[in-house]
């Protein structure tokens, strides 16, 4: 079969995804390359463009579509004047988006689950590196997941579990932090389940640790390793 124009112009598109009913297609894109991105939908066989986000003067991520959730994205916001970031969901019938979190830092948000309850979150931390917390989408509550140099995130099919990927994690330095007092944290002998994989989702190779999902009896684990700073730019996701 030979390859079809969707959308035509001058133009850019920056991404593309599938909608999870494979009959619509999101992407994003700016005018005169100014990188405020808007996010639009067209229609699998080329027609119906609407711009979902006619609100100009931000730059969009590119959005994450819940599984179970056809209806819905979710997607990081920030000005391109300013580093502070927010974290939005939307219906993709348009509908105005609602702010679920605030950040301060420079932000982006990499998995979302099937039933799009929480999502992973990663900003720059001010002590260098990328930090990991996950954010509730009903109340937007977040919670730290992984301090390292963590270079990418995702949830295991199920919700159960994350898989975080670390540029430097053969011999990550790990602790557990409590859920019932995050600001007591102890060494702890119990070692994550850490594996050598070729990749995930494409990611490349790297050192990947295997974190099942706290419940509020248990404790998170989290990783405190080295220092070396990395650029969200950098950041890898299947949604980039």
């Amino acid at each position: 079969m030979p390859a079809k124009k969707l959308v035509g112009g001058r133009e850019r598109v920056a991404s593309a995804i599938f909608t999870t009913d494979g009959r619509s297609i999101i992407f994003r894109r700016d005018t005169g390359n100014d990188e405020n991105y808007h996010i639009l939908r067209v229609g699998a066989d080329g027609t119906g463009v609407t711009d979902l986000t006619p609100e100009g003067g931000v730059w969009r991520d590119s959005p994450l579509l819940p599984k179970g959730k056809a209806d819905t994205m979710v997607y990081a916001v920030r000005k391109t004047t300013d580093i502070a970031s927010m974290l939005l969901v939307q219906s993709i019938s348009p509908s105005p988006p609602r702010i679920v979190f605030r950040d301060p830092l420079p932000g982006t948000a990499i998995d979302v689950t099937s039933d799009g309850t929480r999502v992973l979150w990663v900003h720059e931390a001010l002590t260098g590196g990328n930090e990991l917390l996950e954010i509730e989408m009903m109340t937007g509550e977040s919670r730290l997941i992984a301090s390292a140099n963590v270079t990418t995130a995702a949830y295991a099919t199920d919700g159960a579990r994350i898989f975080v990927g670390t540029d430097n994690g053969t011999n990550p330095t790990c602790s557990w932090l409590s859920t019932q007092s995050r600001a007591r944290c102890s060494q702890n002998t119990a070692k994550p389940r850490r594996q050598r994989l070729r990749s995930i989702r494409s990611y490349p190779r790297r050192a990947v640790t295997v974190w099942p999902l706290p419940s509020t009896q248990a404790t998170v684990p989290w990783c405190a390793s080295s220092t070396r700073r990395r650029s969200l730019s950098s950041m890898t996701s299947p949604y980039h």
